[in-house]
């Protein structure tokens, strides 16, 4: 359902098995309720399958459990567990229900599935913090219901704690049924020659040295500037809801601009405005491999396609000029690759083309290099642009980078025409993939980018990255402060003054503001027009019907929780994400998950959306009253 190609999500048949019906009063029992859907010709859990059924005792129940324990297997759907409830609706009612569940069913989970599979290497992935993370690369194995390729080592630490090592036979389960990690390893079938994992001393990315900080289970890349993923996540942090909120920026769309576009820092990213033209657009290309690059027989397939395609536009002296010339669709050529030579004619083949289907076409497996060489055979920079290929990986190289051919040098005696059509012939033969923003697309990034001057000095002071600074630390810090210059001006006491911000988010920001590449980037933000000061409305002195009260928000309410955390700080309250011994109130909605048993364990107070209403508004009442007697 996720997959962006409609083509693929149509291809994935879903379905569902309906188990429960909301209102219907002539049945009077769960089993009755889904019995009476399906007769009614809805998809229910089938009884004679022991998918549902009742018992009066516990014995019952757990001979239920151990049977779906292995049957489960052999279901063409994953599921974790089953779960266990009250048959009658009106014991139902009686019994009730928390604010988090009902108190007349309960989950029980099945102990995650293990298997074993081969570990083919551990990769090293740079997150946006510059924090490494090693990877299992594993032997495909299905897990749960789907394939497994990769997981999670965490750290250096669980890696020596499992004693891990390339080669091992190792278990592997998923977290949850979720996530899958390695827990394991069959020492038993350990190969002679395995060697311990030496966990890696430079940036996979980069090859920045790591540093491993005291007390910290993750090593650090240190090249913070230019390390391309924390590049990356800065930029993603910056555009993201809760920070400048730029719509159509995904993390495709992110790499694209900072591999291809010049986008080194988030000053870059708003200067797009000015110099992202249609000269720009054309030049920020970018190939990469994909999971649908083709291989195999489709790899040969896919040289044919580009191979009939430049000799149909240049045999016979019919130049790529010739505006009669068609192209060859792919349907005739994968035809023709499967030796139906006739079929091929009456699914896309030109009739033009006896001679050059008489041509040795690339076999199986063969080069691209041969295919490029074929192509050129009569052209007459062929040494030279051979020569450059040697060396390369893939043919659009010869497109994009340093190795990329330039008309003006390389395409001496050619018509620019015949040019672009060789061009045209590089693109279909590699087998990566091209990205490139469309004409909508950068049109709408350009606008995008222009509502970044109508966003808020606390928005700004978030989407900046400051370590420690988050939504709330930042609300504190302009209304504190009021704008850029007072805060950068601050030392660590005056901003650990502040109610609600520590030591540690002091030296944060203080050092931030020492930095010079910090300093330039702001200045760059802010000749660009980015609001470096709170505006007269977001000034103005709010509410303190909660003040000094911290809140945290769980659940579905009939407000979005963002509405909600700014109606608390309109009134002096401050959120935070989990709940502690110093929260004051946990208002919980709909579906309230773990942090509403935390509450209850610790006491807190909690409250609904309704009733966070009425306790500001009887603290406003009780405010009005005093500030009359005063």
């Amino acid at each position: 359902m996720k997959s962006q190609d409609s083509r693929v999500a149509a291809q994935r048949g879903l379905d569902c098995l309906l188990y429960g019906v909301m209102q219907q009063e002539s049945v009077h029992t769960h089993l009755d309720s889904v019995q009476w859907a399906g007769a009614l010709g809805f998809p229910v859990p089938k009884s004679d399958e022991r998918m549902l059924e009742t018992t009066r005792d516990i014995q019952g129940i757990l001979d239920f459990i151990a049977h779906w324990n292995v049957a489960r297997k052999e279901l063409p759907f994953a599921t974790d567990g089953v779960v266990i409830k009250v048959n009658d609706f009106a014991q139902q009612r009686e019994l009730g229900t928390t604010a988090k569940s009902p108190r007349w069913a309960i989950a029980y989970k099945f102990e995650s599935e293990q298997v074993t599979t081969l570990l083919e290497d551990i990769a090293y992935q740079v997150g946006r913090t510059g924090a490494i993370t090693p990877v299992a690369v594993l032997e495909p194995v299905l897990v749960a219901g789907t394939t497994v390729s990769r997981a999670s080592l965490h750290n250096a630490d669980q890696i020596a704690l499992l004693d891990v090592r390339i080669g091992d036979v190792v278990q592997v389960e998923k977290g949850g049924e979720i996530i899958p990690k390695v827990v394991g390893v069959d020492v038993g079938l350990r190969p002679a020659d395995s060697l311990p994992v030496h966990y890696i001393t430079h940036c996979p990315e980069c090859a920045s040295p790591l540093i491993r900080k005291e007390g910290e289970a993750k090593h650090y890349c240190t090249n913070t500037l230019d390390c391309p993923p924390q590049i990356r996540g800065r930029i993603e942090h910056f555009v993201s809801r809760k920070a400048m909120n730029i719509d159509g920026l995904g993390p495709e769309i992110i790499d694209l601009l900072v591999r291809r576009g010049g986008v080194s820092n988030v000053a870059d990213l708003i200067d797009l405005r000015i110099r992202a033209d249609e000269n720009w657009r054309l030049n920020t290309v970018l190939y990469k491999s994909t999971d649908t690059s083709p291989k195999g027989a489709d790899l040969r397939v896919h040289h044919v396609h580009a191979l009939a395609n430049w000799f149909h536009r240049t045999a016979g002296g019919q130049r790529a000029s010739n505006p009669d010339q068609l192209h060859i669709a792919k349907g005739g050529v994968e035809a023709f690759c499967s030796t139906l030579e006739e079929r091929a004619w009456e699914v896309g083949f030109d009739v033009k083309l006896p001679n050059v289907m008489a041509f040795s076409w690339p076999q199986d497996g063969m080069d691209w290099r041969v295919c490029l060489e074929m192509a050129l055979f009569s052209h007459p920079h062929q040494l030279a642009i051979l020569e450059r290929a040697k060396h390369l990986s893939f043919p659009d190289e010869l497109l994009v980078g340093p190795e990329a051919l330039v008309w003006e040098v390389d395409g001496w005696g050619m018509q620019e025409v015949d040019w672009n059509a060789l061009k045209s012939f590089l693109h279909r033969l590699t087998s990566r993939t091209r990205q490139r923003l469309g004409s909508v697309e950068l049109s709408n990034l350009v606008r995008a980018l222009e509502g970044a001057s109508n966003r808020s000095f606390n928005q700004l002071l978030y989407a900046l990255g400051i370590r420690h600074v988050g939504v709330e630390t930042a609300e504190m810090l302009s209304q504190h402060f009021h704008n850029v210059t007072a805060l950068g001006q601050a030392d660590e006491a005056a901003i650990a003054a502040i109610h609600g911000i520590g030591p540690e988010i002091a030296r944060s920001v203080c050092a931030s503001f020492g930095d010079p590449y910090f300093l330039e980037v702001l200045q760059r933000l802010q000749e660009l027009g980015l609001q470096f000061e709170l505006s007269e409305e977001d000034a103005t002195v709010r509410g303190s019907a909660l003040a000094g009260q911290t809140f945290v928000i769980t659940g579905t309410h009939p407000v979005s929780r963002e509405s909600l955390a700014d109606t608390i700080r309109n009134e002096g309250g401050k959120v935070v994400g989990s709940v502690s011994n110093k929260t004051h109130y946990l208002v919980a909605g709909e579906k309230a998950g773990s942090k509403l048993s935390k509450a209850e364990e610790l006491g807190v107070s909690i409250l609904d959306h309704a009733s966070l209403l009425a306790l500001i508004n009887q603290s406003q009442s009780i405010s009005d009253t005093e500030s009359k007697e005063n």
